[in-house]
């Protein structure tokens, strides 16, 4: 990803401004980190919380496109962004650290 937005703007693609881009970003968060979420939920950890703050993360990011402010949508965003990173990590180390199922 860092790779595609970098090289975006040297065909024309503005990816700050572009809601579509966004929108796909945000739509391949909800599918890939749901599963990883998922599985680790479901396959190691059990752990609701886990997946309240992801779920929670991506709900702020979507509200935050439909707030007028630019300052508040940013803030969102990056608070929306941070819920999913600790949601990442806490699903990884839960699931690294699962006594009853090592499946790895």
């Amino acid at each position: 990803m860092p790779i595609l937005f970098t090289t975006l703007p040297l065909l024309g693609i503005e990816v700050i401004e572009n809601k579509y881009i966004e929108i796909a970003t945000i739509l391949i968060a909800i599918i890939v980190g749901g599963y990883a979420i998922m599985k680790g939920y479901f396959i190691y950890h059990h752990n609701k919380n886990i997946v309240i703050i992801f779920i929670v993360g991506l709900v702020v990011v979507v509200v935050a496109n439909y707030v007028n402010s630019e300052t508040v949508e940013a803030v969102l965003k990056i608070v929306g962004a941070v819920c999913i990173i600790i949601a990442h990590i806490k699903n990884k180390k839960a699931s690294k650290h699962c006594i009853t199922c090592k499946h790895i």
